[in-house]
């Protein structure tokens, strides 16, 4: 905020200052995943093989699309722990309407598609 008090005669021969909105700058996140707890199996299978995706918003980013990354996959778990040390990087342009990662974690599949087994929405506001 820019506050300026002038007497009545004195502020209208003042020009107003111009107010300019921030310039945008370039940052980068960088995200390190380590390990999973207790993901839960399907029914039908006796282990679950993690992999984790991690989305960022497009208007953090800058562009008209997400980037988007994804873990190798953490094979055999029996109780749903996954030991990962994945690192990743995304850009991010401040400022921004609504910065945020979503996680999800799939039970991977060679044939077909994965099973989403949950989500989770990080917002990077302060």
């Amino acid at each position: 905020m820019f506050l300026e008090v002038l007497p009545t005669d004195l502020a209208r021969e003042i020009e107003p200052a111009p107010l300019n909105p921030p310039v945008p700058q370039e940052y980068e996140v960088r995200l390190i995943i380590w390990e999973t707890f207790e993901i839960p199996k399907v029914t039908t299978k006796k282990v679950v093989d993690i992999m984790l995706r991690v989305a960022m918003d497009p208007t953090a980013t800058g562009t008209d699309k997400e980037v988007a990354k994804e873990t190798d996959v953490h094979n055999g778990s029996e109780n749903g722990d996954g030991s990962f040390s994945y690192r990743m990087k995304f850009p991010l342009v401040i400022p921004c309407s609504f910065p945020r990662l979503k996680m999800s974690v799939y039970d991977f599949s060679p044939f077909g598609t994965n099973e989403n087994m949950g989500e989770a929405t990080i917002s990077l506001r302060p």
